[in-house]
């Protein structure tokens, strides 16, 4: 063999072993790049399912707090204070360990996604004068390789990208507040209601019923009763303490509070039978009193439960005259307590909470106009955590708000001296006020179409346009009368005729729409309890004991008067063909009994 042939052969054969170090190099380079890649990805995901799921709540959570206001009254009490040390201790470790996920997450998704770039830049790096291809035509053709290359490196510069672009919206999306707690979340968006309406419609979940003004659906109601002889009353059961709230159902359970200057409870009967299920006392969340001064002075009129509870189906929601208001799920616990602040109002509290979309929302109107106390609230209902608050230039009332669609929007409309305001029961917005109210105001609204009617002694009947906007006495106030004004009871329209009864037995009906006279009527019996309008039928419950049923009609004509042998100071619930009232002492289901 020639010098120049072995020349050659060793230079073939260099040739031959540069190739296939490029190729293992390249090779290497590639794997550690997938490697990297694939397990930024894993970690991506990762971060993602856990960035979308529900962080747990802060270690500061509405029930721990509650927890804590309450050993401040009991600083004694052992057991309570390992329960606020145990929840304590879980919640933060709950949070923190979410966290720390969290952050190992971001710190691993960095490093490979370095790892990605270094390895990128390492394929990319490899000398590419340096032909990879098979026959030797090939290695001197860049034509034939370079455009294969360019499109690897373009390929591996989107994957880079992407993963880059990924990590930029994660952190972005998350920053320096990941994880959002859930209390946080509410504030900017309230969860919905935890169920439709239709079950709203098919129980009965608060004061006056699903929709808080006093209707019904016609069904095949009974027309009479009677205490005595036992006709139509299906079962009795004894309330095992004083109050004044109305009955409210849900499923096969009914409600009740009641309560004195001890003790205020929430009270679970079987709705089939009347047996009591269960009866829960609720904490005091108020500070302890610093002298006789401070003491809770609350009237016979009203007592210590005189708001009726709202339920949504999974918690029932009490108030009382104490300023206390606590949520109870259907198993008879206590989920959260809060007090409100004290009353400062000659009567008690009397308003009733109500649950609008997804928010529990309080009227809360106390002392006078210009000591700036009344608020209306609207609470988280799974933590009692404030959702908004609007301030209100009223003093004291007893009345509760109602929610209705009307105007084309929802509108909160509440009623306290000297207005009848809405609000936009999403934000607590003021939408529009009119003038007219005077004095105590204790009676609800009622609103049918597009009109808002409000009524209260001493002062005037008003139905007003809700489809304003600031001040509307002057341009929305359709009609107003002076006569019948209602006191305590709340009145009910179907749309075409307004009903009204005052404490001392005056009832009155007016034209909705222009505020005729239709009829008035006396009857020898004090009426505290609001009427019902079931269909065109009016069930109206007297002090004496008796309910008195009528058409609401443009001539009045009575029907009957049932008899429940003790006095009624509540306002029934009506479902499925039956009608439960809480009298003075018992609570009674009424139904057509089946021969």
């Amino acid at each position: 063999m020639s010098v120049n042939e072995a020349q050659t052969s060793q230079d073939a054969a260099h040739a031959g072993r540069q190739v296939a170090a490029v190729r293992e190099r390249r090779l290497l380079a590639l794997s550690l790049l997938l490697v990297a890649a694939m397990f930024s990805g894993v970690v991506m995901g990762i971060m993602v399912g856990t960035h979308l799921s529900e962080p747990p709540d802060p270690p500061d959570y509405a029930s721990l707090e509650n927890m804590r206001a309450l050993f401040k009254q009991m600083p004694g009490n052992a057991e309570l204070k390992e329960r606020i040390r145990a929840e304590d201790a879980r919640a933060r470790q709950v949070y923190f360990n979410h966290r720390r996920r969290l952050r190992a997450g971001a710190w691993l998704l960095l490093v490979g996604l370095a790892a990605v770039v270094v390895c990128a830049r390492w394929y990319v790096s490899i000398d590419p004068k340096v032909p990879v291809p098979g026959s030797p035509s090939e290695r001197t053709d860049t034509r034939r390789w370079l455009p294969a290359r360019r499109r690897e490196i373009a390929a591996l510069g989107v994957v880079a990208g992407g993963l880059v672009a990924a990590a930029l919206v994660i952190g972005l999306a998350g920053g320096a507040d990941f994880p959002r707690s859930n209390l946080i979340k509410a504030t900017e968006e309230p969860a919905r209601p935890p169920v439709v309406e239709e079950q709203f419609e098919q129980n009965w979940p608060g004061f006056r019923g699903p929709t808080g003004m006093g209707l019904a659906k016609e069904d095949d109601w009974p027309w009479s009763w009677d205490a005595g002889s036992g006709e139509n009353i299906l079962w009795k059961t004894p309330v095992p303490a004083p109050g004044k709230s109305s009955p409210v159902l849900w499923g096969n359970r009914i409600f009740l509070t009641g309560g004195d200057a001890q003790t205020r409870e929430v009270f679970c009967f079987r709705r089939s039978t009347g047996e009591l299920l269960w009866r829960k006392p609720v904490p005091s969340m108020a500070e302890a009193s610093a002298g006789e001064d401070d003491e809770l002075d609350v009237m016979e009129d009203t007592g210590y439960a005189a708001p009726t509870p709202v339920t949504d189906g999974k918690r029932v929601y009490a108030f009382f005259a104490t300023g206390d208001l606590a949520a109870i799920d259907f198993g008879g616990n206590v989920v959260w307590a809060r007090n409100l602040g004290k009353p400062e109002n000659i009567y008690g509290i009397a308003t009733s909470p109500v649950l609008c979309d997804g928010k529990l929302i309080v009227q809360f109107d106390r002392g006078g106009a210009e000591e700036g106390l009344s608020e209306l609230l609207a609470l988280d209902p799974q933590t009692g955590r404030t959702l908004w608050s609007t301030p209100r230039p009223v003093p004291s009332s007893w009345a509760t708000p109602v929610v209705a669609q009307t105007a084309g929007r929802a509108q909160l409309i509440t009623c306290a001296t000297p207005w009848m305001i809405a609000y936009d029961p999403a934000s607590g917005e003021e939408l529009w006020r009119a003038g007219g109210l005077m004095e105590d105001v204790a009676a609800s609204p009622v609103v049918a179409g597009d009109l808002a009617f409000a009524s209260n002694p001493y002062a005037q009947v008003t139905a007003v346009r809700t489809d304003g906007g600031g001040d509307v006495t002057e341009t929305h106030v359709v009609w107003a009368a002076q006569e019948g004004m209602s006191d305590a009871a709340s009145p009910v329209c179907d749309g075409k005729l307004f009903l009204q009864v005052d404490s001392r037995g005056l009832i009155t009906c007016y034209g909705a729409g222009r505020g005729e006279p239709k009829w008035d009527e006396r009857i020898d019996c004090a009426f505290w309890a609001s009427p019902t309008l079931v269909g065109s039928t009016v069930y109206l419950p007297g002090q004496n004991g008796k309910t008195y049923i009528f058409q609401l009609a443009e001539e009045f004509e009575l029907a009957g008067a049932a008899n429940l042998g003790e006095p009624i100071y509540a306002t029934p619930a009506f479902a499925d063909s039956r009608i439960y009232i809480r009298g003075d002492k018992h609570l009674f289901c009424i139904g057509k009994e089946t021969p």
